[in-house]
């Protein structure tokens, strides 16, 4: 008998459908995770976590998240502090998301 159970998280199917294209493999891989962790709410999600989730190192975590912060696919709520992680949500707003700076991006 199989160990693995078929289950799944809601994803936007914007993020798949317009944004996976625009991001690096490691902001999407960041994103995914954050959208597993997060969807619907708000969560501290340490680096270690995110390390854990996705098997990156952790200054690649670093620069994946401040391009998703940068973009807007994802809100930094606060800051993290010595003593607690920072605590993010997930873009609903398509408008608040900067698509031309994904796209130009791209050109360079």
């Amino acid at each position: 008998m199989s160990t693995l159970i078929p289950n799944s998280f809601p994803t936007p199917n914007l993020y798949i459908d317009k944004y996976m294209s625009l991001l690096t493999p490691t902001e999407f891989k960041v994103l995914i995770y954050a959208v597993r962790r997060i969807f619907g709410s708000q969560d501290r999600i340490s680096l270690s976590q995110f390390h854990y989730g996705t098997d990156l190192s952790r200054s690649t975590i670093v620069v994946a998240l401040e391009g998703l912060v940068k973009y807007g696919l994802l809100i930094r709520v606060d800051m993290p502090t010595e003593t607690e992680t920072a605590i993010y949500e997930l873009q609903f707003d398509d408008n608040l998301i900067d698509h031309n700076g994904l796209a130009n991006r791209q050109q360079v």
